[in-house]
């Protein structure tokens, strides 16, 4: 397990890597973005940019996997390269960097580290609805008339919610059900969004639904999807989803072999979390731990991954691992089975977390009546419906004056977080032109959302904002 800390551990340095088409372009400054800046305060992620330089070696634009914090822009802006020359001209090309970046942790960030899924569109949020108001009959009629491919209205969806809700009556049919449903969609159509919720979830034991035989043919399946998806992150996190606890050694295989993966380290804390707290069982309607281990003391799983937490070097482990640890302590405590030696391993681990981020509220208290905290994460198709349904404020950018002498043109988009006030708390640079850039970012620091509401409550939302720049001919 120790293995995950080295693979997750992000080097403070710059790496910079040429295509082969380039190497003739020689680097002739480069400006660490992280010299010399504080380690406390701040989450780490990497992000893989290609940096598009002018026929001059200048940096033009970038395009990032991650938004980039304004000083690692800055910062990468003054880069310069040789001119790089095709058939004897000076010609623009591409730089491939792979960049470690420091974000500011606040309340909103910490809370967002591992973000809860949220539908991306409303049909699935509508088949979620009908699901919960699904009766015996209309459930069997649905059944029976389910489609060859899954159609518009997600009629499994529907039914694998009303299993997870309703199946205590019945349990021996809902788990029959299940198994077929979610056999189905692993085999057919495994980046189905429901396979990201807990309705997707197959216990070996500890719950009414648990089914042994399902999870462990669920398990398997998932691992032939994900071979034949290696490069699908929707088939990677559900599979994740489903392994969290039917097959912890599943999850970590994988995300061993993806350390720049930008999931990688939330889902690590995530796994060793439930390990550490020796879950064995998550509710498939709520997703709130519901039974633990019997494990016997020092040397069983859930002590390894303690020890896993308590040494980890990754800010985004301990503070994902303490946020799994927390809210699992309190489920468990509030039905009566809190495991043996929580509280201490709840307060050694806060203090580790401390080193981190001293301000964080985190709290071993399983008694504490706050509820968990609603996180959700919006799809990037689902960003103008936001911008046209939640934007009170928007302010429009002036057009830089020597952009526009260059007539540049283009569009720049950012990566944002917005808090439960509709206020945007962070912002990144994911593409576009840097001198567009400035403008941009000022303005769009300004812009004010109405809250998002989540079952009538205001949640943190992560969404991407877009701003054109067109001149007139």
């Amino acid at each position: 397990m120790n293995r995950l800390i080295t693979l997750t551990a992000y080097a403070l340095a710059v790496c910079q890597l040429l295509s082969a088409a380039d190497m003739s372009a020689a680097l002739l400054k480069k400006v660490d973005p992280n010299e010399g800046r504080s380690k406390v305060g701040v989450v780490f992620d990497v992000a893989e940019v290609d940096l598009i330089m002018d026929a001059t070696g200048v940096p033009f634009s970038l395009e990032s996997s991650v938004g980039l914090p304004d000083y690692v822009v800055k910062a990468l802006e003054q880069w310069r390269y040789s001119p790089y020359k095709k058939n004897g001209q000076a010609v623009p090309f591409a730089a491939k960097l792979t960049v470690p970046i420091a974000r500011p942790l606040t309340p909103t960030v910490e809370r967002n580290l591992a973000s809860l899924w949220y539908p991306s569109a409303k049909e699935i949020s509508q088949a979620i609805q009908r699901g919960r108001a699904l009766n015996e009959a209309a459930a069997e009629a649905l059944e029976a008339d389910l489609p060859d491919a899954e159609a518009l209205g997600d009629p499994r969806t529907s039914l694998l919610v009303y299993y997870a809700n309703q199946g205590a009556k019945d349990p021996d049919k809902a788990r029959a059900a299940r198994a077929k449903l979610l056999t189905w969609l692993v085999e057919h159509y495994p980046q189905d969004e429901v396979l990201g919720r807990p309705f997707a979830l197959v216990n070996s034991s500890g719950e009414a639904l648990a089914d042994p035989s399902a999870s462990v043919n669920l398990a398997k399946l998932w691992s032939d999807a994900v071979k034949q998806y290696p490069t699908d992150e929707k088939v990677r996190s559900h599979a994740l989803n489903f392994w969290q606890v039917a097959s912890p050694q599943n999850a970590l295989e994988l995300l061993a072999k993806l350390p720049r993966w930008k999931d990688t380290s939330p889902w690590v804390g995530t796994v060793y979390g439930l390990a550490a707290v020796g879950v064995t069982a998550l509710d498939p309607a709520t997703g709130k731990a519901l039974a633990v281990a019997n494990l016997p003391g020092a040397g069983t799983t859930d002590e390894a991954a303690r020890e896993t937490l308590l040494k980890s070097a990754d800010a985004k482990i301990v503070l994902v691992g303490l946020a799994t640890v927390t809210r699992a302590g309190r489920s468990l405590a509030a039905n009566g089975h809190l495991p043996e030696g929580y509280s201490a391993f709840c307060q050694k681990l806060l203090v580790h977390a401390k080193e981190f981020y001293p301000q964080t509220a985190q709290s071993c208290d399983t008694a504490s009546s706050a509820q968990d905290d609603n996180r959700i994460t919006m799809m990037a198709y689902e960003v103008e419906k936001l911008a046209e349904a939640k934007l009170l404020k928007r302010v429009q950018p002036t057009y830089p004056p020597e952009a526009k002498y260059r007539w540049v043109q283009g569009t720049i988009v950012f990566s944002a977080l917005v808090n439960k006030s509709g206020e945007i708390e962070e912002l990144g640079l994911k593409s576009g032109p840097f001198l567009l850039y400035p403008a941009s970012l000022e303005a769009v620091k300004k812009w004010r959302f109405s809250p998002t509401l989540l079952d009538d409550k205001p949640v943190d939302i992560s969404t991407v904002i877009t701003v054109n720049f067109t001149l007139g001919r």
